[in-house]
């Protein structure tokens, strides 16, 4: 199965200086030159930052037109784009066996899995069907046990692990109105009793999902109770009667849990970065803009050290651009307690 690993001889790195008849821009933030920002010959689908937080991954509109899907790997520390027609997977994947955990043959088959934190657990789109949608399948890693849920999955998977591996949350559906969300637990190496739930917070609708906590007690989410504007809710998983509202968060693109102090929140709101301390009545920390217009989407690094902003040039071109977090706050927000 040639998607289990990178081939070399199918990989391309070129500078982004020309590549793929994109442009690039140095970017203030580093002294080096290294270009920082790129614009791409098509819209971007699917952007996500690797595990190791230095490698953004991206395809666009055009390159499936012929049922090969193309993916670009930036490098942050080098500047340069690796082109690959195989979706970038952990390595701990890479002799993994999909086929005797059940995992469904899909196109693009490593856009449908997640793995754990600390690399124990693969969670995916099974080949088992329910009323024709395939469902939720989790495997631990190491001993290829497996277990099958009955969550039926509508289109799109995103997994929000919590750190220490014992449950996640799951957002599923497109378009956005027929989201679903589920909350996934008591997960243990036998997988012997996974429990599932379907998540609902009192009187909100849940538009998007952003992270978890590290306790696992608390979800980021993007809501709407009928009325303008949308807020974001920091949800208690616990006991929701106790959720906290940020009612001046209408577009947010991106939203986590500081990895140094759960009680800070980063958020991109709109064309600015913003921080919240929510121990009491959320307190605005600090509020930059990004100097970058028509913004579509913004995805922070897992470390938490850089700040991904995809902007729209026109109906058919977008620009991605690499910002370093430490230019917003001089003092990192990323000392891990």
């Amino acid at each position: 199965m040639v998607y289990r690993k990178l081939v070399v001889n199918i990989v391309i790195s070129v500078a982004l200086l020309g590549c793929f008849g994109w442009h690039s821009h140095s970017s203030h933030a580093q002294d080096s030159g290294m270009p920082l920002s790129f614009e791409t010959n098509s819209s971007i689908v699917d952007p996500k930052w690797l595990d190791d937080s230095t490698t953004f991954a991206f395809t666009t509109y055009d390159d499936d037109a012929y049922g090969v899907l193309m993916w670009y790997l930036y490098d942050v520390n080098t500047g340069l784009v690796t082109q690959t027609n195989i979706y970038p997977m952990p390595a701990s994947l890479a002799d993994f066996d999909f086929d005797a955990v059940q995992v469904a043959d899909w196109p693009g088959r490593g856009m449908t899995v997640s793995v754990s934190p600390n690399g124990s657990y693969l969670v995916y789109l099974s080949d088992v069907t329910i009323d024709r949608l395939h469902v939720l399948g989790i495997a631990n890693i190491a001993t290829g046990e497996f277990f099958i849920t009955d969550l039926r999955i509508r289109g799109s998977m995103k997994i929000f692990w919590n750190p220490d591996e014992t449950r996640f949350l799951v957002e599923t559906g497109n378009p956005v109105e027929f989201t679903i969300h589920y909350s996934v637990q008591n997960i243990d190496p036998s997988l012997g009793s996974v429990t599932s739930d379907f998540l609902t917070p009192l009187s909100y609708v849940i538009l998007y999902l952003y992270d978890i906590s590290r306790d696992g007690n608390f979800a980021l989410a993007l809501v709407t109770d009928g009325s303008r504007p949308n807020k974001l809710l920091i949800w208690n998983l616990q006991d929701p009667s106790e959720n906290t509202v940020i009612n001046d968060a209408d577009y947010v693109e991106d939203a986590k849990f500081s990895i140094a102090d759960s009680n800070i929140i980063l958020a991109v709101n709109g064309d600015r970065l913003v921080g919240y301390d929510i121990r009491q009545d959320p307190q605005l920390l600090f509020d930059e803009p990004l100097d970058i217009s028509n913004i579509k989407t913004a995805l922070f690094s897992p470390d938490q050290q850089y700040l991904a902003v995809i902007s729209k040039i026109d109906d058919y071109r977008d620009r991605v651009n690499i910002l370093p977090l430490v230019d917003f706050f001089p003092v990192p927000l990323t000392n891990i307690d």
